[in-house]
């Protein structure tokens, strides 16, 4: 039952991260800007590589073909660790405002219960008097 849960959490939760990882990255991140650039050059300049990556049929590479689709690869590597590491920092952002969230409603909770607590304790007093 766990599995699933944590099979629908991840499948509702990893697309929408990954799409604002993504997106900071390829807005803000300098590296990861020259990596996308390269790596529409590469598959505009050599077709095969897309043809390699969706296709199923045979297909051979001359020796430009081959070092494209290396770098390629090496690029799309760097791409995805860039990527990981930014979910990572995304996800603890998360936590670090979960935490402010969780924070501030403790003090409200405690307020309320400080406020029940002194409003019960003045008409106490005032009972006894």
């Amino acid at each position: 039952m766990q599995e699933k849960l944590d099979a629908l959490w991840l499948e509702i939760l990893e697309p929408q991260i990954d799409g604002k990882v993504v997106s900071y990255l390829s807005s803000r991140h300098p590296d990861y800007k020259k990596l996308r650039c390269r790596q529409e050059e590469l598959v505009k300049r050599y077709p095969t590589i897309i043809a390699l990556e969706i296709g199923d049929d045979e297909i051979s590479l001359n020796k430009e073909e081959h070092r494209a689709l290396r770098e390629y690869m090496d690029n799309q590597t760097e791409m995805e660790v860039l990527e990981k590491s930014y979910s990572v920092y995304y996800a603890q952002a998360a936590m670090l405002s979960y935490k402010e969230l969780l924070k501030k409603l403790y003090q409200e909770i405690n307020r309320e219960e400080k406020c029940k607590e002194d409003e019960g304790g003045e008409s106490e007093d005032t009972a006894h008097e």
